[in-house]
């Protein structure tokens, strides 16, 4: 019988339940509720991890039936692999400290889920939290490309523990140029061949020794960067 838990909005949480999507804030503290990890086809797929204190996949602990333990818990695992695809269930028996457990996939072609629970020891029962899943975009520049990338993470203990990084986009950049102070003067270097004329007007001149664009150092290293930054697709680093 799968064990099963309030949700935010009173709804029980069964392993064959789809869970409220992001919710968060829903408290158990009754008897350990079931986990399955399961693959079948191409719609049913669930999966279980463990994100803090350390990633863990739990397939990788479920490998047999009966009990399983680690330095964070205590699994009752219950092992079906009589067909080619995997089904396993487990539940929690015990936990020695907070760990953070990510189950998601989806229950049919239909219906997916992706839910975050807080799982530690209250009082001597098991308790589940349910966290807010939150999403932000970002953008990271690597090498010379710009990387636009939707993220979904938890935050815990001060931490943010990231669940999932999607890619948006990519996008080759043109320039990335590197502006350093050396002394008395403005050094800029890197892909600077398309833009000599604008540094040219900033009164920077070409020193063939250090291979690279100088100036004095009256012009202010961040009014140089900000100028440098008008440019579509110009990345600036400082101190490379």
């Amino acid at each position: 019988m799968v064990s099963q838990i309030e949700g935010v909005e009173g709804q029980a949480l069964g392993a064959a339940v789809t869970p409220t999507l992001g919710a968060g804030g829903g408290v158990s503290e009754t008897a350990p509720r079931d986990f399955e990890i399961f693959s079948w086809g191409s719609c049913r797929r669930t999966y279980v991890e463990m994100l803090y204190p350390r990633k863990l996949n739990f397939e990788w602990v479920t490998n047999r039936s009966g009990i399983s333990r680690t330095e964070w818990f205590v699994l009752d695992v219950i092992n079906d692999d009589s067909r080619k695809n995997v089904n396993r269930k487990f539940t929690f028996v015990d936990v020695f400290q907070p760990i953070i457990v990510y189950y998601h996939g989806a229950l049919s072609c239909s219906r997916s889920f992706e839910v975050v629970y807080l799982v530690e020891k209250k009082g001597g029962n098991i308790a589940f939290t349910e966290l807010p899943i939150q999403r932000e975009v970002v953008t990271e520049h690597t090498g010379k490309y710009s990387v636009v990338s939707e993220i979904s993470y938890v935050e815990y203990a001060g931490e943010r523990i990231v669940l999932r990084k999607r890619e948006l986009s990519k996008e080759k950049v043109v320039y990335v140029v590197n502006i350093k102070v050396e002394k008395d003067k403005i050094v800029v270097s890197g892909d600077t061949y398309e833009i000599r004329e604008l540094l040219k007007k900033m009164r920077f001149k070409w020193d063939p020794n250090l291979k690279a664009w100088v100036a004095p150092a009256t012009l202010g290293v961040e009014a140089v960067k900000a100028e440098l930054e008008k440019i579509p697709q110009v990345i600036v680093k400082e101190g490379e």
